[in-house]
């Protein structure tokens, strides 16, 4: 299985090549082309909805063609990711990255953004490494995807230089999250947790993105 992060850099990479990553914030729909391209998928949308419930957040549902006979086995040709109506522009696009790599990581199943998963990937976060996440099926898997939504969002290429500016207080979190359009409370992770820094950096296998 190739390594999640190295899968990222290969997307940064083809980003680069449209646009400059440096140009932050990093735009949602260019990264949509490029997962649509490398999913082989006719389309890949997404759009506000009314939630089920007040506690889910987002999810992707996966279409599939009708099969041309019943021992057909079809590969989706189409996933609409849905996000809440009431959320902020920052979680809107945490959000619809967060199942962009679901789409790269698994197109099985159907998977959605809830509180209470949130709050568990929160907890989970405390000193571990990627890789060393414990727990195996649908908890994992929402984990990796948060990780990964928030390297696309947040490359490694610059964090290095952010987080030692955080650390001299010559820049604040807010205005961390302000610049990378991410969610306030979710810029700890890719700006404080050098377990998490250090885990990206190695899964890029020193492969950084030389952008223009």
């Amino acid at each position: 299985m190739q390594n999640p992060f190295f899968a990222v850099y290969g997307i940064l990479a083809e980003y680069n090549k449209r646009q400059s990553i440096k140009n932050l914030p990093i735009k949602v729909d260019i990264l949509l082309d490029i997962v649509r391209e490398r999913c082989e998928l006719k389309t890949i949308a997404y759009t506000e909805a009314d939630a089920e419930t007040k506690h889910v957040f987002g999810n992707v549902k996966f279409y599939y063609p009708v099969p041309k006979n019943i021992r057909t086995i079809e590969e989706p040709t189409t996933a609409i990711i849905k996000f809440k109506k009431e959320i902020s522009v920052p979680m809107q696009r945490l959000v619809v990255c967060k199942e962009l790599c679901h789409c790269l990581a698994d197109t099985e199943h159907d998977h959605v953004t809830s509180v209470d998963a949130v709050k568990s990937l929160l907890e989970g976060l405390a000193g571990d490494l990627p890789p060393s996440i414990v727990g195996d099926g649908p908890l994992r898997s929402e984990k990796w995807a948060l990780y990964l939504a928030l390297e696309l969002l947040c490359p490694v290429e610059f964090r290095g230089e952010h987080i030692l500016m955080l650390r001299r207080d010559e820049v604040s979190m807010e205005q961390l999250a302000e610049r990378y359009e991410i969610p306030l409370e979710f810029a700890d992770i890719p700006f404080k947790n050098t377990s998490y820094y250090t885990a990206a950096r190695s899964g890029r296998r020193n492969e950084f993105v030389s952008f223009r």
